[in-house]
């Protein structure tokens, strides 16, 4: 594998956000070949993509050799619209995913380390994310600093304090 590359993402990346976004949710063997559009059009994914951009959304475009490989990104939200990972509002919600054939060889922790460096740089004190409890990821998680929260109705919310 020829060197890993991350930069930041913009505005103008909104296509990596919704692999992003489908790629985590269609983690597992059981939910591969549900529709893009159903995965992206679903209410707590909405909340994730629309206005990618925003002030105080974080994140990191990780390639090798110009292609895609992984994507981590993180938004605020608010205690009327929120996703199952929220704290507060002054902590964004992560959602990561690396293409299959990459995992494995810390990319998923490369990436998680360059979007806590992001939000740390932007003032935020913590982030946080949600993983279905079972998911391989948790221990990943764990490992990059994140304390678990809450186990609730399948989902495990985690923690990472940016101190």
């Amino acid at each position: 594998m020829t060197d890993l590359e991350l930069r930041p993402l913009d505005a103008n990346d909104i296509a990596h956000v919704d692999w992003c976004l489908y790629t985590a949710v269609t983690w597992s063997p059981e939910r591969e070949g549900i529709p893009p559009d159903a995965v992206l059009g679903h209410p707590q994914i909405v909340i994730f993509r629309e206005g990618w951009g925003r002030a105080g959304d974080v994140g990191v475009l990780a390639t090798v050799d110009g292609e895609r490989v992984g994507v981590a990104f993180g938004r605020v939200f608010t205690d009327a619209v929120h996703s199952a990972g929220y704290i507060d509002d002054r902590t964004p919600e992560i959602a990561i995913a690396v293409e299959r054939a990459h995992r494995g060889r810390g990319i998923g922790r490369r990436l998680l380390d360059a979007v806590a460096d992001a939000a740390r740089d932007n003032g935020f004190p913590a982030l946080s994310l949600s993983v279905d409890d079972g998911n391989p990821a948790e221990r990943l998680y764990a490992r990059a600093g994140y304390d678990t929260v809450s186990r609730d109705d399948g989902d495990v919310v985690m923690i990472r304090r940016l101190g």
